[in-house]
């Protein structure tokens, strides 16, 4: 049996160790995984890719909205969803969401055991169009107001 996964852009770097994790708990099941980069996917080639690999179902990296393949397009396959938008295209499907609020958090911890006298949070896409990125900032910041500490916002 196959399990696909479709990653966003090909950063397999970035999501190593959750690919990785996949695969151990595929490997138990007597399953093998393939991946996929989402760029070469689209509603129109995805029929295709799900012919060739016939899998027992997908994860999908739901990080650009120019890549998104909602549910609708894998008809009754089972799909799992890494931070889907949230659009009603998306309601109700199985998904799993990170909790930035924490990761925040714990970047705060990590970085106030030096005592800085003040902080910055750079965000490399404008907070306006993700909402993990909204959530880290306003968590972060929320650490920094409840020790006293200046935090600046570059995106």
């Amino acid at each position: 049996m196959n399990l696909l996964y479709i990653d966003f852009f090909g950063e397999r770097h970035i999501h190593r160790s959750r690919l990785a994790g996949i695969r151990r708990y595929a490997k138990a099941h007597g399953w093998a995984v393939h991946d996929s980069d989402s760029r070469n996917i689209r509603a129109d080639t995805l029929p295709d890719l799900l012919a060739r690999h016939r899998p027992v179902g997908c994860v999908v990296e739901c990080w650009s909205a120019g890549h998104l393949l909602p549910p609708r397009l894998f008809g009754g396959l089972p799909v799992v969803y890494f931070d889907p938008p949230e659009t009603r295209a998306w309601h109700g499907a199985a998904s799993v969401t990170c909790d930035n609020a924490s990761v925040a958090r714990a970047a705060f911890r990590e970085l106030s055991s030096g005592i800085p006298p003040t902080y910055a949070v750079v965000s490399f896409w404008p907070p306006r169009h993700c909402r993990w990125v909204r959530e880290r900032i306003a968590a972060f910041r929320e650490c920094c107001r409840e020790t006293g500490r200046p935090c600046q916002l570059f995106s």
